[in-house]
Protein backbone atom coordinates (compact mmCIF):
# COMPACT_ATOMS: atom_id res chain seq x y z
CA UNK A 1 0.00 0.00 0.00
CA UNK A 2 1.15 3.74 -0.86
CA UNK A 3 2.40 6.07 1.78
CA UNK A 4 0.60 9.66 2.23
CA UNK A 5 2.54 12.42 1.91
CA UNK A 6 4.95 12.66 4.16
CA UNK A 7 5.18 17.07 4.55
CA UNK A 8 1.77 17.65 4.20
CA UNK A 9 0.97 20.79 6.60
CA UNK A 10 -2.93 20.05 6.66
CA UNK A 11 -5.57 20.71 9.27
CA UNK A 12 -4.75 19.81 13.19
CA UNK A 13 -7.98 21.84 14.58
CA UNK A 14 -11.36 20.94 14.06
CA UNK A 15 -13.70 21.07 11.55
CA UNK A 16 -16.87 20.93 14.26
CA UNK A 17 -16.44 21.75 17.92
CA UNK A 18 -14.53 20.15 20.35
CA UNK A 19 -13.31 17.67 17.35
CA UNK A 20 -10.15 17.51 15.09
CA UNK A 21 -10.13 17.24 11.66
CA UNK A 22 -10.15 13.80 10.25
CA UNK A 23 -6.76 14.48 8.36
CA UNK A 24 -3.40 14.35 10.10
CA UNK A 25 -1.01 16.72 10.27
CA UNK A 26 2.01 15.62 8.09
CA UNK A 27 4.67 17.66 8.20
CA UNK A 28 8.73 17.18 8.92
CA UNK A 29 9.07 20.56 9.85
CA UNK A 30 8.00 20.36 13.57
CA UNK A 31 4.48 20.57 14.27
CA UNK A 32 3.47 23.26 12.27
CA UNK A 33 -0.21 23.76 12.68
CA UNK A 34 -0.31 21.95 16.42
CA UNK A 35 0.98 24.55 17.61
CA UNK A 36 -2.02 26.68 17.40
CA UNK A 37 -4.75 24.57 18.06
CA UNK A 38 -7.44 24.69 20.87
CA UNK A 39 -8.66 22.93 23.47
CA UNK A 40 -11.07 24.89 24.67
CA UNK A 41 -15.03 23.78 24.32
CA UNK A 42 -16.00 26.18 21.57
CA UNK A 43 -12.58 25.64 19.09
CA UNK A 44 -11.62 26.99 16.69
CA UNK A 45 -10.07 25.83 13.20
CA UNK A 46 -6.90 26.69 11.15
CA UNK A 47 -9.17 29.06 9.20
CA UNK A 48 -10.07 31.03 12.43
CA UNK A 49 -14.00 29.45 12.47
CA UNK A 50 -15.70 28.68 15.23
CA UNK A 51 -18.86 26.64 16.10
CA UNK A 52 -21.30 25.89 18.89
CA UNK A 53 -23.55 23.88 16.98
CA UNK A 54 -25.14 20.97 18.48
CA UNK A 55 -25.19 18.49 15.56
CA UNK A 56 -23.11 19.18 13.00
CA UNK A 57 -22.03 17.72 9.50
CA UNK A 58 -18.12 17.76 8.72
CA UNK A 59 -16.95 17.33 5.29
CA UNK A 60 -13.42 17.06 4.15
CA UNK A 61 -11.25 16.32 1.10
CA UNK A 62 -7.37 16.30 0.53
CA UNK A 63 -6.42 15.88 -2.83
CA UNK A 64 -2.42 14.95 -3.16
CA UNK A 65 0.38 14.54 -5.25
CA UNK A 66 3.32 12.97 -3.46
CA UNK A 67 6.83 12.34 -5.22
CA UNK A 68 10.06 10.78 -3.28
CA UNK A 69 13.18 9.92 -4.79
CA UNK A 70 15.17 8.04 -2.84
CA UNK A 71 18.55 6.29 -3.31
CA UNK A 72 19.66 5.43 0.68
CA UNK A 73 17.35 4.24 3.33
CA UNK A 74 15.23 1.22 3.78
CA UNK A 75 12.44 2.49 1.36
CA UNK A 76 13.44 3.72 -1.94
CA UNK A 77 11.53 5.58 -2.83
CA UNK A 78 7.10 5.96 -4.33
CA UNK A 79 5.20 8.18 -5.82
CA UNK A 80 1.63 8.27 -5.18
CA UNK A 81 -1.40 10.46 -6.42
CA UNK A 82 -4.62 10.11 -5.03
CA UNK A 83 -7.38 11.51 -2.49
CA UNK A 84 -8.35 11.38 1.02
CA UNK A 85 -12.11 11.96 1.75
CA UNK A 86 -13.21 11.56 5.62
CA UNK A 87 -16.97 12.34 6.04
CA UNK A 88 -17.92 13.01 9.84
CA UNK A 89 -21.05 13.89 12.15
CA UNK A 90 -20.73 15.63 15.43
CA UNK A 91 -22.73 15.93 18.40
CA UNK A 92 -22.40 18.51 21.71
CA UNK A 93 -24.21 17.10 24.22
CA UNK A 94 -22.89 19.27 26.55
CA UNK A 95 -20.32 21.96 26.66
CA UNK A 96 -17.78 19.16 27.88
CA UNK A 97 -18.62 16.10 26.04
CA UNK A 98 -19.03 15.54 22.22
CA UNK A 99 -19.76 12.33 20.10
CA UNK A 100 -18.03 12.37 16.84
CA UNK A 101 -18.73 8.84 13.99
CA UNK A 102 -17.55 9.06 9.88
CA UNK A 103 -16.13 7.32 7.94
CA UNK A 104 -12.44 8.12 6.29
CA UNK A 105 -12.14 6.71 2.03
CA UNK A 106 -8.56 6.93 0.21
CA UNK A 107 -7.82 6.17 -3.16
CA UNK A 108 -4.32 6.31 -5.80
CA UNK A 109 -5.24 7.26 -9.02
CA UNK A 110 -4.43 4.16 -10.96
CA UNK A 111 -5.35 1.76 -8.82
CA UNK A 112 -9.15 1.20 -10.39
CA UNK A 113 -9.59 -2.31 -8.65
CA UNK A 114 -10.68 -0.88 -5.28
CA UNK A 115 -10.33 1.71 -2.49
CA UNK A 116 -6.87 1.71 -0.93
CA UNK A 117 -8.49 2.33 2.47
CA UNK A 118 -12.19 2.27 4.16
CA UNK A 119 -13.11 2.35 7.53
CA UNK A 120 -15.51 4.03 9.94
CA UNK A 121 -14.41 5.96 12.84
CA UNK A 122 -16.27 6.79 16.39
CA UNK A 123 -14.80 9.31 18.76
CA UNK A 124 -15.92 9.95 21.92
CA UNK A 125 -14.39 13.42 23.82
CA UNK A 126 -14.89 14.70 27.30
CA UNK A 127 -13.38 17.58 28.21
CA UNK A 128 -13.90 18.45 31.75
CA UNK A 129 -11.82 21.80 31.79
CA UNK A 130 -10.08 24.13 29.25
CA UNK A 131 -6.90 22.28 29.60
CA UNK A 132 -7.63 18.83 29.58
CA UNK A 133 -9.26 16.05 27.40
CA UNK A 134 -10.17 12.65 27.26
CA UNK A 135 -10.66 10.55 24.23
CA UNK A 136 -11.82 7.40 23.67
CA UNK A 137 -12.29 5.19 20.79
CA UNK A 138 -10.62 6.66 17.37
CA UNK A 139 -8.07 8.98 18.36
CA UNK A 140 -7.73 12.65 17.35
CA UNK A 141 -4.88 12.69 14.62
CA UNK A 142 -1.56 14.41 14.65
CA UNK A 143 1.19 13.79 17.63
CA UNK A 144 3.83 16.51 18.10
CA UNK A 145 6.47 13.93 18.25
CA UNK A 146 9.49 13.67 15.87
CA UNK A 147 9.67 11.88 12.17
CA UNK A 148 12.18 9.52 13.19
CA UNK A 149 10.09 8.25 16.18
CA UNK A 150 6.33 8.28 13.85
CA UNK A 151 6.39 9.32 9.94
CA UNK A 152 2.50 10.22 10.40
CA UNK A 153 1.64 9.77 7.00
CA UNK A 154 2.18 6.02 7.78
CA UNK A 155 -0.35 6.03 10.02
CA UNK A 156 -3.03 7.23 8.09
CA UNK A 157 -2.04 4.98 5.54
CA UNK A 158 -2.69 1.97 7.55
CA UNK A 159 -5.76 2.63 9.59
CA UNK A 160 -7.28 5.43 12.01
CA UNK A 161 -5.75 4.81 15.79
CA UNK A 162 -7.91 3.29 17.96
CA UNK A 163 -7.81 3.24 22.00
CA UNK A 164 -7.65 5.74 24.39
CA UNK A 165 -5.74 9.15 24.56
CA UNK A 166 -5.05 12.27 27.48
CA UNK A 167 -4.87 15.55 25.82
CA UNK A 168 -3.19 18.56 27.38
CA UNK A 169 -2.68 22.10 27.56
CA UNK A 170 -1.87 25.12 29.83
CA UNK A 171 0.27 28.35 29.41
CA UNK A 172 3.23 26.03 29.52
CA UNK A 173 3.07 22.33 28.99
CA UNK A 174 1.51 20.47 25.92
CA UNK A 175 1.05 16.68 26.20
CA UNK A 176 -0.33 13.81 24.53
CA UNK A 177 -0.48 10.19 26.11
CA UNK A 178 -2.36 7.84 23.93
CA UNK A 179 -2.85 3.92 23.62
CA UNK A 180 -3.21 2.79 19.95
CA UNK A 181 -4.31 -0.75 19.00
CA UNK A 182 -3.03 -1.74 15.53
CA UNK A 183 -4.22 -4.81 15.00
CA UNK A 184 -6.31 -7.82 16.76
CA UNK A 185 -4.37 -11.18 16.52
CA UNK A 186 -5.37 -13.55 14.02
CA UNK A 187 -3.76 -16.97 12.98
CA UNK A 188 -1.85 -14.96 10.35
CA UNK A 189 -1.56 -12.25 11.86
CA UNK A 190 0.18 -11.18 15.23
CA UNK A 191 -1.68 -8.72 18.15
CA UNK A 192 -0.18 -5.14 17.74
CA UNK A 193 0.02 -1.97 19.81
CA UNK A 194 1.46 1.03 20.70
CA UNK A 195 1.63 2.82 23.56
CA UNK A 196 3.72 6.48 23.29
CA UNK A 197 3.32 9.96 25.02
CA UNK A 198 5.04 13.63 24.48
CA UNK A 199 5.49 16.72 26.36
CA UNK A 200 6.38 20.19 24.89
CA UNK A 201 7.84 22.48 27.80
CA UNK A 202 7.66 26.34 26.91
CA UNK A 203 10.38 27.43 29.28
CA UNK A 204 10.97 30.95 28.96
CA UNK A 205 9.20 32.75 25.97
CA UNK A 206 11.97 31.98 23.96
CA UNK A 207 12.59 28.17 24.79
CA UNK A 208 11.17 25.18 25.00
CA UNK A 209 11.95 21.36 25.53
CA UNK A 210 10.44 18.37 24.02
CA UNK A 211 9.85 14.73 25.03
CA UNK A 212 8.75 11.53 23.26
CA UNK A 213 8.92 8.03 24.66
CA UNK A 214 7.26 5.71 22.78
CA UNK A 215 6.67 1.39 22.30
CA UNK A 216 5.42 -0.67 20.01
CA UNK A 217 4.53 -4.56 21.13
CA UNK A 218 3.67 -6.96 18.03
CA UNK A 219 3.40 -10.92 18.96
CA UNK A 220 0.87 -13.27 20.10
CA UNK A 221 0.28 -16.70 21.60
CA UNK A 222 -1.81 -18.14 18.04
CA UNK A 223 -0.09 -16.61 15.44
CA UNK A 224 1.24 -19.34 13.14
CA UNK A 225 4.84 -18.11 13.43
CA UNK A 226 5.24 -16.98 16.84
CA UNK A 227 7.56 -14.34 16.60
CA UNK A 228 7.38 -11.24 18.79
CA UNK A 229 9.14 -7.76 18.44
CA UNK A 230 9.64 -4.65 20.88
CA UNK A 231 10.37 -2.01 19.85
CA UNK A 232 11.53 1.16 22.02
CA UNK A 233 12.47 4.84 21.01
CA UNK A 234 13.33 8.12 22.84
CA UNK A 235 13.43 11.66 21.72
CA UNK A 236 15.00 14.89 23.94
CA UNK A 237 15.03 18.45 22.53
CA UNK A 238 15.35 22.06 22.99
CA UNK A 239 14.64 24.72 20.55
CA UNK A 240 15.21 28.71 21.22
CA UNK A 241 13.92 31.32 19.13
CA UNK A 242 16.29 33.38 18.27
CA UNK A 243 14.06 36.41 17.46
CA UNK A 244 11.50 38.19 15.24
CA UNK A 245 12.86 40.33 12.72
CA UNK A 246 10.80 41.50 9.55
CA UNK A 247 7.95 39.24 10.14
CA UNK A 248 10.40 36.14 10.20
CA UNK A 249 10.44 33.97 12.98
CA UNK A 250 14.29 31.97 13.63
CA UNK A 251 14.43 29.28 15.93
CA UNK A 252 17.36 26.54 16.48
CA UNK A 253 16.82 22.85 17.97
CA UNK A 254 18.78 20.35 19.18
CA UNK A 255 17.35 16.87 19.32
CA UNK A 256 18.84 13.44 20.86
CA UNK A 257 16.93 10.30 19.23
CA UNK A 258 17.85 6.53 20.68
CA UNK A 259 15.97 3.90 19.56
CA UNK A 260 16.26 -0.50 20.12
CA UNK A 261 14.08 -2.91 18.54
CA UNK A 262 14.40 -6.39 19.80
CA UNK A 263 13.17 -9.31 17.61
CA UNK A 264 12.28 -12.72 19.40
CA UNK A 265 14.42 -11.92 22.55
CA UNK A 266 17.54 -12.11 20.75
CA UNK A 267 18.04 -9.78 17.46
CA UNK A 268 18.81 -6.01 18.39
CA UNK A 269 18.91 -3.19 15.85
CA UNK A 270 18.73 0.38 16.71
CA UNK A 271 20.99 3.29 17.89
CA UNK A 272 21.67 6.86 18.76
CA UNK A 273 22.58 10.08 17.18
CA UNK A 274 22.49 13.78 17.68
CA UNK A 275 20.24 16.52 15.09
CA UNK A 276 20.62 20.11 14.86
CA UNK A 277 18.34 22.06 12.70
CA UNK A 278 17.94 25.80 11.87
CA UNK A 279 14.27 26.46 10.77
CA UNK A 280 13.04 30.10 9.72
CA UNK A 281 9.27 30.88 9.01
CA UNK A 282 8.41 33.83 7.35
CA UNK A 283 4.91 35.51 7.67
CA UNK A 284 4.27 36.95 4.37
CA UNK A 285 0.43 38.34 4.43
CA UNK A 286 -2.33 36.92 6.03
CA UNK A 287 -2.64 34.48 3.48
CA UNK A 288 0.80 32.87 2.51
CA UNK A 289 3.21 31.28 4.95
CA UNK A 290 6.65 30.22 4.26
CA UNK A 291 9.17 27.93 6.17
CA UNK A 292 12.47 26.52 5.19
CA UNK A 293 15.17 24.67 7.39
CA UNK A 294 18.34 22.90 7.17
CA UNK A 295 18.86 20.08 9.38
CA UNK A 296 22.25 17.49 10.30
CA UNK A 297 21.76 14.20 11.51
CA UNK A 298 24.90 12.04 13.06
CA UNK A 299 24.61 9.12 15.08
CA UNK A 300 23.50 5.41 14.23
CA UNK A 301 20.61 4.31 12.33
CA UNK A 302 17.42 4.55 14.12
CA UNK A 303 15.18 1.54 13.79
CA UNK A 304 11.55 2.72 14.82
CA UNK A 305 8.66 0.56 13.37
CA UNK A 306 7.03 3.50 11.62
CA UNK A 307 9.64 5.69 11.60
CA UNK A 308 10.62 8.58 8.72
CA UNK A 309 12.49 6.08 6.62
CA UNK A 310 15.96 8.36 5.85
CA UNK A 311 16.06 7.85 9.59
CA UNK A 312 17.49 4.56 9.45
CA UNK A 313 20.72 5.66 7.97
CA UNK A 314 23.71 6.96 9.93
CA UNK A 315 24.00 10.20 8.39
CA UNK A 316 21.31 12.58 7.03
CA UNK A 317 21.33 16.19 6.10
CA UNK A 318 18.03 18.18 5.32
CA UNK A 319 17.03 21.20 3.03
CA UNK A 320 13.43 21.58 3.10
CA UNK A 321 11.23 24.48 2.15
CA UNK A 322 7.40 24.91 2.54
CA UNK A 323 4.51 27.33 1.18
CA UNK A 324 1.10 27.32 2.89
CA UNK A 325 -1.58 29.80 1.11
CA UNK A 326 -5.06 29.52 2.52
CA UNK A 327 -7.32 30.93 -0.18
CA UNK A 328 -10.52 31.47 1.50
CA UNK A 329 -11.95 29.97 4.89
CA UNK A 330 -12.10 26.54 3.54
CA UNK A 331 -9.26 25.86 1.32
CA UNK A 332 -5.42 25.46 2.24
CA UNK A 333 -2.76 24.45 -0.59
CA UNK A 334 0.98 23.37 0.58
CA UNK A 335 3.87 22.80 -2.04
CA UNK A 336 7.43 21.99 -0.88
CA UNK A 337 10.50 20.35 -1.52
CA UNK A 338 12.89 18.60 0.53
CA UNK A 339 16.78 18.03 -0.73
CA UNK A 340 18.41 14.67 1.48
CA UNK A 341 21.65 13.45 1.52
CA UNK A 342 22.04 10.02 3.27
CA UNK A 343 25.30 7.49 3.16
CA UNK A 344 26.88 9.62 0.48
CA UNK A 345 23.52 9.34 -1.96
CA UNK A 346 21.07 12.27 -3.16
CA UNK A 347 17.19 12.08 -2.59
CA UNK A 348 14.64 14.61 -3.13
CA UNK A 349 10.91 14.66 -2.46
CA UNK A 350 7.96 16.76 -3.82
CA UNK A 351 4.81 17.10 -2.76
CA UNK A 352 1.60 19.50 -3.46
CA UNK A 353 -1.67 19.45 -1.58
CA UNK A 354 -5.20 21.03 -1.16
CA UNK A 355 -7.24 20.43 1.63
CA UNK A 356 -10.73 22.06 1.30
CA UNK A 357 -13.24 21.23 4.32
CA UNK A 358 -16.87 21.99 5.22
CA UNK A 359 -18.77 21.82 8.50
CA UNK A 360 -22.58 22.70 8.63
CA UNK A 361 -24.72 22.58 11.51
CA UNK A 362 -27.95 20.94 11.96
Amino acid sequence: MNKLAHGLFIICSGISAQAMSQSIQLTESDYWNNESADLSSVSKDVFGNSSNENIEVGIETTFLFNNHEWASGTDLGYTQFGWYAPVSVTVNSSDSTSFSGGYNLLYNYGDPEQLDRSEPFLRLNFQPNNTNKIVLGTLEPGHQIHPAMIDLSRIIDINAEQGAQWLHQSASIRSDLWFNWREMETEEKAEEFEVAGTVKWDVTRNTSGYFAALHNHRGGQITEDHSELRNYGLHLGISHMLGFIKNRDSEIFVNYLWSDSIENETYHTGGQGVEVKYQETMYFSSQWLGRWWLSDYQGEAQDMQYGYALYQTSHLQTFGMRALHKTDKNVQIEMGLDVQMSEGAFNSSQVISVNWQHSQGL
